[in-house]
């Protein structure tokens, strides 16, 4: 299950996704028009911690990750649609081979000069990223696989460029999740939010958000039901000063109440923070952060305050050679048990060709927890072939 400002921004940015390019600056240009694009990323990693845990069990993992966004523009309207795959095998552990499928689809509308709307769907099915769960797999023999479904639709009146303009959506969503005990996640959700932004200055817009969600999960023997109603307020500003300087922030309230009286509600601060700064034609740097309750792995531990923080940097050395790498720190908060996690990269793409892109990664990711079984450190080196046909 996402948490319900996750499960908002993956459900509405869908439409986006579905656009994205393969290789950004190849497609770019041609999604300007009808068309289909496709792209085959080949990926070979040395993972010194595959299953995240402090067993340590490296392995080799061979990824081939296929992609295709097909995109129709009717008048001012405009339909997407879009499929990523993920096909791993490793080279020792054959067990946790895994394949990840995501289809996602997305139409806009355009019905005046002040009156817009879009419906966005979404299909996953796959296994979970191991360093973004929080218990341990060390008595499974595969990863946790899952199935999610999401629906957003969303109208607005007035747009960005408005002094004034009101948006309201509504989200449904589902996820369950086959195997290694964790059928308790199993839930269908239902919410919806309402936005309001005001100009207050050319280059500023002050926003005001309320959203509530509906968790309703399966009953499952021997575990303790999850299901909850959570509340958020936030009020913030977007600041646009030019073409390569924004920045967003928002703060406010969040409540969890579940319903199982023995659980303890989750009340406090939230916020998300988000600045990206084109600092020159050829680098660019951008930060964000965030504070809200997410989802626990773990029976008996259902919600968890996660506090995190990221900075990504591109630069690019020559026409040819970019450079890029981030950091990020995150504090999992459990009440009864706190998770730091930290992770950087680091890695070179260079342009083979206008249409095949090669690049060198390395990826450091390590948990310190107050309960030492769920301590663990990664090294992940990869190198990879991304090509795009138009």
């Amino acid at each position: 299950m996402l948490s319900s400002n996750l499960q908002k921004q993956y459900v509405a940015c869908c439409f986006a996704i579905a656009l994205a390019p393969v290789l950004a600056q190849a497609q770019d240009e041609q999604l300007e028009a009808n068309g289909m694009l496709a792209g085959l990323n080949v990926a070979y990693k040395n993972d010194s911690n595959v299953q995240r845990n402090g067993l340590g069990q490296s392995d080799n993992i061979f990824s081939l990750s296929p992609e295709i966004a097909y995109a129709n523009y009717f008048g001012k309207h405009a339909l997407s649609v879009g499929y990523k795959g993920d096909y791993s095998r490793f080279s020792k552990q054959s067990n946790l081979n895994f394949e990840n499928h995501n289809l996602l689809a997305g139409v806009e509308f355009d019905h005046s000069l002040r009156f817009t709307s879009k419906v966005s769907a979404s299909f996953q099915k796959g296994v979970e990223d191991p360093s973004q769960v929080n218990s341990l797999i060390n008595n499974f023999d595969e990863f946790t696989e899952y199935e999610k479904t999401a629906i957003n639709g969303e109208v607005a009146y007035g747009r960005q460029e408005s002094i004034g303009q009101v948006v309201i959506g509504v989200d449904v969503a589902s996820a369950d999740f086959d195997n290694n005990q964790q059928e308790f996640r199993n839930v269908d959700s239902v919410g919806a939010y309402s936005q309001f932004y005001y100009r207050v200055a050319p280059n500023t817009r002050a926003v005001f958000e309320v959203s509530y969600y509906d968790y309703k999960y399966d009953e499952v023997e021997s575990f303790q039901n999850l299901s909850s109603e959570q509340i958020s307020v936030l009020a913030g500003v977007e600041w646009r000063y030019s073409e390569q300087l924004s920045s967003s922030f928002r703060a406010g309230y969040q409540t969890k109440q579940f319903e199982d009286e023995s659980l303890n509600d989750v009340n406090g601060l939230s916020f998300a923070l988000d600045v990206d700064w084109q600092l020159s034609e050829l680098a660019r740097i951008s930060a964000t952060g965030s504070r809200s309750a997410n989802e626990s792995t773990i029976a008996g531990l259902p919600e968890r305050v996660s506090t995190s923080f990221s900075i990504d940097a591109q630069h690019e050395l020559s026409q040819k050679l970019t450079a890029y790498s981030s950091i990020g720190h995150t504090l999992d908060d459990f009440g009864v048990r706190s998770d730091t996690n930290n992770n950087a990269t680091l890695g070179l793409t260079y342009r083979l060709k206008s249409w095949v892109n090669v690049t060198l990664e390395y990826e450091y990711q390590k948990r310190d927890s107050d309960f030492e079984n769920f301590s663990y450190n990664a090294n992940v080196v990869m190198l990879s072939f991304e090509m795009a046909i138009d």
